[in-house]
């Protein structure tokens, strides 16, 4: 049997003040209070509330489980709790830990942002019913709640939901989210959506419309358990920030972007950094022509071994440094797309590139770098490289520029550049 609690000792931040919700009681018999609170008689008898289960972990000594809205109505919730209970503060221990608490939220607010931020003592949550068509945010819903291991989406509603960034940001224990009937189709912010969920093993995001998100940054970042992910759904027409979108997600083994719209990215910086278990990536639908910087794009892709960026644009990029530095298992890279209008650092660019074996960079004029250290460093199988429009700048940082290259690179490239010297390839 479950016992059903009004008190403003229960839960942390929600019943500040005793009087105000009771005044809120009285909003549908009270204009001067409508007026107050900026709540119309239409709003109150409309509403409609979310039901909610959640099961705490099973030690929560000295932990609280709190909900925080933002919003200036934070005092409309009924709370259900094990009638077994007696400490209504939620100090416990193993041997009268709770088993279960049922919450009903009506607040009069639209905003679910933050909701459980930092709730570090629940286990599983599960939306029993959820009425509410008009929440718009929510951001950050999740954050931190790093015992969470399940939440059951079966009856969410997010038809109007605008904000999605760190919503599930720092969730350390979850292992499988199914998001299949998520209505993402209002959606403008995903940044840092699954940010170190690290422990993610199935993710289902297949029926997302990502056709009004404008930025992804760091949308997966971390999720270092995840081995399949399928974007083949996403379209991104408005996407400006890509930046650290697939960074650490090192034990990915496949990803299909075929569908992704890159024409008004701005920032690729971290793209695919740690991906190491990539072995092909497939990258000839992209359009680079707006990005500026591309620094650590491929950065420890160690074992890639097909890349296809034939298409890239970069005449607008500035930084290129690091940008495949260790790519050890690439034996070809054809670059022949590559332009350096207005490319200012390339150091460490392909450093350590091991099995490099050919390399094609005919359009690719460097007189306005002015960072070129360690470039082609370690490429110790390099033999082909095509880049007949190589300059170093009498400004230009050029330390071990093709320091442990071989012999024969060493041969070809002092016959061709005037400007290289035997100093660039000593370490």
């Amino acid at each position: 049997m479950l016992l059903k609690v009004r008190s403003n000792l229960i839960i942390k931040n929600i019943f500040k003040n005793v009087k105000l919700n009771l005044k809120l009681n009285l909003i549908k018999y009270n204009k001067k209070l409508q007026k107050k609170f900026d709540i119309s008689l239409k709003d109150y008898i409309s509403f409609k509330e979310i039901e909610l289960e959640i099961i705490p972990a099973k030690s929560i000594i000295g932990k609280e489980i709190f909900i925080n809205i933002e919003e200036k109505n934070k005092h409309n919730f009924i709370i259900y709790f094990d009638d077994t209970i007696k400490n209504r503060n939620f100090i416990t221990d193993n041997d009268n830990a709770i088993s279960k608490i049922k919450i009903i939220i009506k607040p009069l607010v639209k905003s679910f942002k933050g909701l459980f931020y930092g709730c570090k003592c629940i286990k599983e949550i599960k939306f029993l019913k959820f009425n509410r068509n008009d929440i718009f945010d929510m951001s950050e819903m999740f954050y931190d709640c790093n015992e969470l291991v399940k939440i059951d989406f079966s009856c969410f509603n997010t038809s109007k939901v605008k904000y999605m960034y760190g919503m599930f940001c720092c969730c350390l224990e979850l292992k499988e989210l199914d998001l299949s009937n998520f209505d993402t189709s209002k959606v403008e912010n995903m940044k840092d959506m699954f940010y170190n969920c690290i422990s993610l093993t199935k993710l289902d995001v297949t029926r997302f419309n990502t056709t009004k998100v404008t930025s992804m940054y760091g949308m997966f970042y971390s999720c270092k358990s995840l081995e399949k992910l399928d974007l083949s759904s996403f379209n991104t027409p408005k996407v400006t920030n890509m930046t650290e979108m697939f960074f650490r997600c090192s034990s990915l083994r496949e990803l299909n972007l075929s569908n992704f719209n890159t024409s008004k990215i701005k920032n690729m910086y971290n793209m695919f950094k740690e991906c190491s278990s990539l072995t092909k990536l497939n990258l000839s639908s992209f359009k680079t022509s707006k990005v500026t910087n591309m620094s650590y794009m491929f950065n420890d892709c160690s074992s890639l071994k097909e890349l296809d960026v034939k298409n890239f644009q970069t005449t607008k990029v500035v930084n290129m440094s690091y940008m495949f530095q260790n790519c050890s298992s690439l034996e070809e890279l054809d670059l022949s797309s590559f332009k350096a209008n207005n490319l200012n650092n390339m150091s460490y660019m392909f450093e350590k590139c091991l099995s490099l074996k050919t390399l094609n960079l005919p359009n690719f004029a460097t007189k306005k770098v002015v960072n070129m250290q360690r470039s082609f460093c370690d490429c110790i199988s390099l033999i082909n490289l095509d880049i007949p429009k190589f300059y170093i700048s009498e400004k230009a940082y050029t330390i071990y520029l093709f320091a442990n290259c071989n012999n024969k690179l060493q041969e070809k490239i002092l016959a061709k550049n005037r400007y290289v010297q035997s100093v660039h390839f000593n370490l």
